[in-house]
């Protein structure tokens, strides 16, 4: 048996609890997803072969069983974010072309795909059977129909969540902001904090003063006053001015989730902060993860019975050897396909030509 190189375990991978799971609520509850974040290795005291480390959205991380001892603690939900992709392979319902992640191919039907958020969400006939490709060189796994089965909601950073900095934060204070409410004020030119406080501040040009927030750094120059045990100086008259202090803790929401250019699917988040400003932060891209989920959101839904075991790579495909290949040149075949399966087949391969039905 050759096991798809392909497939083996990498950091960045999403996965959820899974069959051997025993750890109460680690994950924050089943249904909760996580990114893995280290791949164990023989001789390693905290993190062994056949282990992972994992970062769930909510805060927690810890490592897993992947094969120790016989047990598997995860499934693997998805692996866009490695670049698994499968190339010239188009999902029939959202019609997306080179699905990412896993590919769920009809039993049933004569070609006919899906990406796995159109299989957890139920898209085409509940009662055909599919077949689960990990990658695209993996061998195909059979699973049973999706009727009657129980599906899961996946939970954690996905559209609409409520995020602060996480453990792979390094994006200094995008997440900060200055809030100034002028009240009745003369004019100004600018304010600053005082840079004994802060070196980090840079002076910027700041004519926009009516916007009222502004981002750590916009803002230079004016007046004394306490942000909590922090000084400001003064340099100009300022009448009833009064500055929140952003960054650490501060929320911002998720616009959406997408790929890294065309590296990876589904590895990085889109998230504005209470200031306005909007941007892109790792979750799962290089198995980082820059954000904490405070407040979860759905991400869809999973049948537990049909994703793999985190630590159980799929087989690869057999190339049959043309030795063994039971037809020769010259041979005289016959076609043992319904005509009309043929005949749709033969679409862009030359067409259709009923002497074909002889």
């Amino acid at each position: 048996m050759d096991l798809d190189p392909y497939a083996s375990m990498q950091v960045g991978m999403r996965v959820v609890r899974g069959v051997d799971w025993k750890w109460g609520s680690q994950d924050s509850g089943e249904g909760n997803v996580g990114t893995v974040v280290e791949i164990g290795r023989t001789g390693s005291p905290t993190t062994p072969d056949k282990t992972v480390v994992v970062q769930w959205d909510q805060g927690n991380r810890t490592n897993y069983r992947t094969g120790f001892q016989g047990a598997y603690d995860l499934l693997l939900y998805d692996n866009a974010q490695i670049g698994v992709r499968h190339p010239n392979i188009i999902c029939d319902c959202c019609k997306k072309h080179g699905i990412r992640g896993m590919r769920w191919k009809c039993k049933m039907c004569f070609d006919y795909d899906l990406c796995t958020q159109c299989y957890m969400n139920n898209k085409h006939d509940l009662s055909h059977a599919f077949e689960r490709y990990e990658t695209a060189h993996s061998q195909p796994v059979l699973v049973s129909p999706r009727q009657n089965l129980t599906r899961i909601t996946l939970k954690g950073t996905f559209q609409g969540a409520k995020v602060v900095r996480g453990p792979d934060w390094e994006w200094g204070n995008q997440d900060a902001l200055l809030r100034v409410d002028l009240g009745n004020s003369s004019v100004i030119s600018a304010f600053s904090l005082l840079p004994s406080l802060n070196p980090s501040i840079m002076e910027v040009d700041t004519s926009a003063l009516k916007k009222q927030l502004y981002r750590k750094g916009e803002i230079t120059g004016v007046l004394l006053c306490y942000v909590g045990e922090e000084k400001y100086q003064n340099k100009s008259y300022l009448m009833f001015l009064h500055l929140t202090r952003g960054g650490e803790g501060k929320t911002g929401r998720v616009v959406d989730i997408r790929g890294w250019d065309v590296e990876t699917g589904r590895s990085v988040a889109s998230v504005t902060w209470s200031d306005g400003t909007t941007n892109v932060y790792r979750v799962g891209h290089k198995g980082k993860v820059d954000l904490k989920c405070t407040v979860e959101a759905s991400g869809g839904f999973y049948y537990k019975e049909h994703l793999p075991k985190l630590g159980k790579p799929a087989e690869l495909q057999r190339k049959e050897s043309t030795d063994r290949h039971p037809f020769q040149h010259g041979d005289k075949v016959k076609c043992l396909l319904d005509i009309d399966i043929l005949r749709e087949m033969q679409e862009g391969h030359g067409g259709w030509n009923p002497k074909m039905a002889e």
